[in-house]
């Protein structure tokens, strides 16, 4: 489905996009193989914005109209979400922006999917916010995706590597650390994250309840390396908010510098479930690591990430 776009500037140079009768409920793109085979790990060749596709030009971009869909856009500058059911597909967002793609807390609907997301080693996070992300290609930042509000998320086959910043950053790949409210009702499946942050990562994926409450949280069929540290952290010792419900499994973890997994439990003695995760100590390459994910395993029964792309 494409849209038509009007672009209005805003003082600050940035661009207002408002798309007509947009729909927000896109579906997951299917990738090129049988729905019941197993998938390859995520790679730049399986994520961002698929080959063919051509780009316009376009400054930062403030969205205040629900539905509207951003499609087919080279961005130079930061995508701010301020409204319910925003698509934001098949573009190039790049900035030094602190947030390359903001999403307000408390919106609902918000999709990124199919995009190139570059911090440029000057952002603090390839996505902030909650919301439906999907077959993107984060790099370039200090956190490629941190969670933040109330509002249930689903993060499945991206690509977050080559991370960036300066010499004293914490390097996360997705940040889940609670919110006022209860953080809550959130997947993270099939995600190839490679934290290389020098001079050194932290997580691929960090839960804490260091802002609030962590609530419902599935954590399955990633790639998850960070050489330098623990790839999976899971610490409920930062505040006496509960971290309840939180599972990973078969997840396909690379040893780090210090081990696979830091875990404490929260004030009560909770402690996530870990089931069947594959631990190696030196990991094969995201595209011919074994990989049990497949496509009917994704709880709408869709494929998660983008056809093939060349590199």
């Amino acid at each position: 489905m494409k849209s038509c776009f009007t672009f209005l500037p805003l003082i600050c140079g940035s661009l207002l996009a408002i798309a007509q009768g947009a729909n927000p409920n896109l579906p997951i793109p299917a990738r090129q193989q049988s729905q019941s085979a197993s998938m390859a790990f995520p790679t730049s060749a399986t994520t961002g914005v698929p080959d063919g596709v051509k780009l316009l030009p376009s400054g930062g971009i403030v969205v205040t109209k629900p539905g509207t869909v951003l499609e087919g856009l080279d961005i130079r500058g930061q995508v701010y979400i301020k409204a319910d059911n925003v698509t934001l597909k098949n573009c190039k967002i790049t900035t030094k922006d602190f947030y390359v793609v903001r999403i307000d807390k408390g919106i609902q609907g918000a999709v990124v999917q199919n995009c190139d997301i570059d911090g440029q080693g000057g952002s603090g996070t390839g996505i902030g916010g909650a919301g439906t992300f999907l077959g993107n290609d984060i790099r370039g930042v200090v956190n490629g995706i941190n969670l933040e509000g109330a509002v249930g998320s689903k993060i499945i086959g991206n690509y977050i590597h080559d991370f960036r910043g300066g010499p004293d950053e914490h390097f996360d790949g997705i940040q889940i650390f609670g919110d006022v409210g209860t953080m809550k009702n959130i997947e993270i499946a099939h995600n190839t994250i490679i934290n290389d942050g020098s001079p050194i990562g932290v997580s691929a994926i960090f839960v804490a309840n260091t802002f609030g409450p962590v609530d419902n949280v599935s954590i399955h069929h990633n790639y998850l390396s960070s050489p330098g540290n623990f790839p999976v952290y899971n610490m409920g010792t930062y505040t006496k908010s509960p971290i309840t419900n939180v599972t990973w499994s078969d997840n396909y973890v690379v040893k780090g510098y210090y081990g696979y997994e830091k875990i404490t439990a929260d004030s009560q003695g909770r402690l996530p479930t870990m089931t069947n995760n594959t631990n190696v100590d030196k990991g094969l390459p995201p595209e011919i690591a074994p990989d049990s994910y497949s496509a009917n395993k994704a709880n709408d029964g869709s494929p998660p990430t983008s056809g093939t792309k060349g590199k």
